[in-house]
């Protein structure tokens, strides 16, 4: 019989007790490649990401800090999605971390992803004072 870890709060305190039976071992989430990504100001970036787990647990999926309009929701299921709409304002690189947590364990797997923002030249507005 294997136990996963049992995390328990109490107060301010996270008290992790792992109990497994001889030999057993858990393993940790997958997170699937994602790669480098670019968008053009003004166009919306759409990045899919999934993870998975040996161990038949579904993995939370989250990332670090994110850029002024983007966004990211976690399906629940193994999926997440990062919507990204960068304003004229935003061009430049960014660095976008990507993490999958096992449910049960404190196992992470974690991809740092670069996501170019491309200038977009755009028509002069002239304005009458």
């Amino acid at each position: 019989m294997t136990m996963k870890t049992l995390h328990i709060l109490i107060g301010l305190t996270l008290v992790v007790a792992l109990a497994t039976a001889a030999g057993a071992q858990t393993a940790p989430p997958v997170l699937n490649p994602i790669g480098p990504q670019s968008v053009d100001e003004g166009q919306v970036l759409l990045i899919h990401v999934t993870s998975t787990d040996a161990d038949a647990t579904i993995p939370v999926l989250s990332t670090s800090a994110l850029p002024a309009n983007a966004v990211f929701v976690d399906s629940g299921n193994g999926a997440g999605s990062l919507t990204f709409a960068p304003d004229f304002t935003q061009a430049g690189p960014y660095s976008i971390t990507f993490f999958a947590a096992d449910a049960v364990t404190i196992d992470t797997a974690s991809e740092i992803v670069s996501i170019t923002v491309n200038n977009v030249n755009r028509t002069p507005v002239i304005t009458d004072p």
